[in-house]
């Protein structure tokens, strides 16, 4: 037991690390993308079917797993904990298959700002991967394979279909591994399937999570920026080192990577991306230079917890007690105002009225603290509701009566003034200013009542 502890301490160094990062430094991070991922496993766990019940418009893998470490409590810290695990498995990997190199994987969760650290599919569909790798280094895993890379569409459908391509182009001539693989593939995919035959989800899988996609690319894409120029400079890279060595797999796999941008080439997804292009550089640089990096990691990981220590210092960010599902974490005073501010102005509606809807990217956490099932209204993002999916929703306003309409107007205007960059679907809510009478404002958050004409 004790050989065992010593054998793997490294590994339990690393998952401490990454928790406590994860958990001083990433459970303030705002994003949204973790709380609306939170909600969908919560929503899970509560016996909801993904696409029937509430809008997702990726493939469900991620969550379903999430969903498990919730059975135990649906507090957030237990998120936190089982996706530092997952982060964890993904360093054992890259260590196994890197060794000392694989330091440079903690640093890229940590630079620039965490966003990496905070629980998405996009980082599993990372860790997945780094599974693959080693994988391909070891004889008869192919069916493994095949099942992995399944996975990774079903984690995330856009992105896991460029990673069928890299088994297809290194052995297009060899039917024996192709063969291996598909079966291990299929598996998966059928038992999806099946899955959204027995719950009747299978139409509304597809009109959000494929028909809905040209609504999402149309209104989400962000492009021209620095963003985009900098990871085009890092794909021809990741091509020019390719061509020199086209024939090593985990090179493709780099390059697939590259799809984790489109269509937002923003900061988050390029954070994500670093950490595929870095794949192709592990792969070129001298086993050597290992103690190099290993150090130059540690040192660079202790400059920013220090760093980012100190910002949190200064933004008084403290242990969180008194909010249901969101005990012991670490939130700024001013966050916990507000969420505390949206919830009891939610409640003295919703404890008198039977129809009341929180309009907001907050949705997710009034649900959660509440313990109330999500619905379509919790993740008020454009293109999330399938084809023409706006309209689809205002139409579904139109048949309501008798309804109280909660936003926050500060995130409403910043949406308005930033349409291109910002997600919460504004033509929803203009709708509902347009055709309700305001009831109430409570600091930034103002109450719309709507009824049927």
């Amino acid at each position: 037991m004790i050989k065992k502890i010593k054998d793997n301490g490294i590994f339990i160094i690393v998952f401490i690390f990454i928790f406590l990062s994860l958990w001083y430094f990433g459970s303030n991070k705002n994003t949204y993308d973790a709380i609306w991922n939170y909600g969908y496993s919560l929503g899970i766990v509560k016996g909801q079917i993904p696409y029937l019940d509430f809008t997702m418009i990726i493939t469900p893998l991620f969550n379903f797993i999430m969903a498990l470490g919730l059975l135990i409590s649906h507090e957030y810290i237990i998120y936190i904990i089982e996706f530092s695990l997952i982060l964890t498995i993904g360093f054992y990997f890259l260590y196994k298959n890197y060794d000392k190199k694989a330091w440079s994987y903690l640093v890229l969760l940590v630079l620039p700002f965490y966003f990496p650290l905070v629980p998405s599919y996009n980082t599993f569909v990372f860790v997945i991967t780094a599974i693959i790798l080693y994988l391909e280094k070891i004889k008869n895993k192919d069916i493994l394979i095949g099942i992995l890379v399944a996975c990774i569409v079903l984690s995330k459908q856009t992105v896991g279909i460029f990673f069928i391509f890299p088994s297809l182009i290194i052995y297009f001539k060899n039917y024996n591994i192709l063969k291996k693989r598909f079966i291990g593939f299929i598996i998966p995919i059928l038992i999806f399937v099946g899955y959204l035959l027995i719950t009747n989800s299978f139409i509304p899988f597809f009109n959000l999570c494929l028909f809905g996609l040209l609504d999402f690319g149309n209104k989400n894409t962000i492009i021209l920026n620095w963003y985009f120029i900098i990871s085009f400079i890092m794909i021809i890279i990741n091509i020019v080192i390719l061509k020199k060595d086209h024939k090593n797999i985990a090179l493709w796999y780099s390059l697939m990577g590259y799809s984790i941008l489109v269509p937002i080439y923003n900061l988050h997804h390029f954070s994500i991306y670093l950490l595929f292009f870095s794949i192709c550089l592990l792969e070129k640089i001298d086993i050597k230079y290992g103690d190099i990096i290993r150090n130059v990691s540690i040192v660079i990981i202790v400059c920013q917890s220090l760093f980012y220590y100190q910002i949190n210092s200064i933004n008084k960010i403290a242990l969180s007690t008194g909010i249901n599902n969101f005990n012991y974490i670490f939130l700024s005073k001013e966050e916990v105002k507000v969420i505390n501010t949206c919830n009891e102005l939610y409640l003295k509606y919703k404890n008198k009225y039977k129809n009341v809807y929180f309009l907001s990217n907050q949705t997710s956490w009034i649900k959660a603290i509440n313990e109330e099932k999500y619905d379509y209204f919790s993740v008020l993002n454009k293109g999330n509701y399938g084809y023409d999916g706006t309209k689809k929703m205002i139409d579904e306003i139109k048949k309501m009566n008798k309804v109280y309409f909660i936003f926050n107007d500060l995130e409403y205007h910043k949406a308005k003034l930033n349409s291109k960059f910002e997600q919460l679907d504004i033509e929803i809510v203009d709708y509902v200013i347009e055709n309700s009478t305001l009831v109430e404002e409570k600091g930034i958050y103002k109450v719309y009542y709507y009824s049927r004409k």
